[in-house]
């Protein structure tokens, strides 16, 4: 193997290895806002493979001549394809969508030219396109420029340029001395790509390392706001003399819009509040933030669920446009056995008997919150006997999908107390919340954020579980 044939060589096994880094680096890229990788993993894979079915690597490495010219010749056409890919991802499509449509141009070219070259029994009955293709892609952008065409803005645009100018000045070359118009004979144009390739791969890697600063920008932004979720929160659930609270929380992304709240109030009784702001992640995230203030804000004024429930409506009504919030907001007396309640468009809380063979609705209803500014609130009494237990949730928990789009639904719900209704409260809410995980098994994707309420109020005083 010649001087010459060694750095053709050398060069072939730079490029092919540079195209394998690129398409594993987008592969494994957690997601990638754009595909330079993909298309640059491309362009150098066709070019670099290429190069081995070319003189001098071909006859180095001793494959029979018609051979190697039918794969090179095919790999030519091909090339230009994840090419302009690569800077249709950078300059966008084009005046009129013009880029696009060379890119697909150039697809139906590659093929037929294949198709006449297999036809004809020569590998080189097509012409090389890319001389009339830099031409078009030039006028396209001396066009777009004319007319008013605006790429998007991309600091690496004369890196851009000058990569394919470079490029572009070794192809002419290869061509002029092909064609004996120039007095020397020296052919040069793997160095012109391997040029380009470098300005491709700075400007792919500036990308890439310049999304990765803003995930984890992102990402730390989402703990944060998870971090100032997570603290309007009750962080500890009261269990005054007969009753006991246990509450599960599972968003479906870092912050959502679930949120619930349990506050002591005089004699033992307790009050609660289960609340849903429709839609996910940080806006639904900000709307329960407000819920939060507009429930301890109710709260003062009366200990009554409507009333509660009343002055919530009044303060988020005009405060969102397209959102609006569900919850179920109820009392809890063991002096009294009685729990009062009001709902606000939210899925009916359920009731336990102490033997756990009745499993009743508290199916009161009432307009959502933060849309209807008139809308009025109605509270029901129901009794709640020693032994009794109340399960407060968001629609996460029926509405929890299987592989099959079944729903875990009320009825499931409902069966699923009457059998554990034996357990304590925040056992009970941890046996549901892996029932919901066992029929979910084999779903895509989580479905939505999950809360549940456990409410219990014993037959006698016992000291809280630790």
């Amino acid at each position: 193997m010649t001087a010459i044939s060694l750095i053709a060589f050398a060069l072939a096994i730079v490029i092919c290895t540079a195209s394998l880094a690129a398409l594993v680096g987008h592969v494994l890229r957690p997601r990638p806002a754009d595909r330079l990788l993909l298309w640059f993993g491309y362009v150098s894979a066709i070019y670099g493979v290429r190069m081995f079915f070319k003189e001098p690597v071909a006859a180095a490495l001793r494959i029979p001549p018609t051979t190697a010219l039918w794969i090179a010749n095919g790999l030519n056409y091909f090339i230009l394809i994840p090419s302009l890919l690569f800077i249709e991802e950078l300059y966008g499509l084009g005046w009129h969508r013009t880029l696009r449509r060379v890119t697909l141009a150039m697809s139906v070219f590659a093929v037929g030219a294949v198709i006449v070259d297999v036809a004809a029994g020569s590998p080189s009955r097509v012409p090389d396109p890319s001389s009339l293709l830099l031409a078009v892609v030039v006028s396209i952008v001396v066009i777009g420029a004319v007319t008013g065409y605006r790429p998007p803005p991309f600091a690496e645009w004369r890196l851009l340029l000058a990569g394919i100018g470079t490029f572009a000045v070794f192809v002419i070359n290869d061509h002029l001395v092909a064609a004996r118009m120039v007095p020397w004979r020296i052919s040069w144009e793997p160095v012109g790509f391997v040029i380009q390739l470098a300005c491709f791969g700075y400007i792919a890697l500036a990308r890439v390392f310049a999304q990765s600063r803003q995930l984890a920008a992102v990402d730390q932004e989402m703990r944060s706001a998870r971090e100032i979720q997570m603290s309007i929160l009750p962080r500890d659930l009261p269990s005054l003399g007969r009753v006991r609270v246990a509450a599960r929380y599972e968003p479906l992304a870092a912050v959502a819009g679930d949120f619930y709240d349990v506050v002591a109030l005089e004699r033992g009784a307790v009050a609660l509040l289960v609340a849903d702001v429709s839609g996910h992640g940080v806006p639904a995230a900000l709307i329960a933030s407000m819920v939060k203030v507009a429930f301890i804000a109710g709260l003062r004024e009366s200990t009554d669920p409507a009333g509660v429930l009343q002055r919530m409506n009044a303060t988020l009504c005009g405060t969102f446009e397209r959102s609006y919030v569900t919850a179920a907001c109820a009392v809890v007396e063991p002096e009294t056995e009685t729990v009062r309640y009001a709902l606000a468009g939210h899925p009916a809380p359920l009731i336990v008997s102490p033997s756990g063979l009745d499993v009743r609705q508290l199916d009161e209803r009432g307009y959502v919150l933060g849309m209807f500014p008139s809308a009025a609130y109605a509270t029901a009494d129901v009794t709640m006997p020693a032994g009794s237990r109340l399960i407060a949730y968001t629609d996460g928990v029926t509405e929890t999908p299987d592989h099959g789009d079944d729903l875990f639904g009320l009825e499931r719900l409902m069966a699923f107390a009457r059998a554990e209704h034996h357990r304590q409260a925040a056992p009970f809410a941890d046996a549901l919340l892996g029932e919901l995980r066992r029929f979910s098994r084999g779903a895509p994707v989580p479905h939505d954020d999950v809360t549940i309420l456990v409410v219990d109020v014993q037959l006698t005083q016992q000291p809280a579980p630790v």
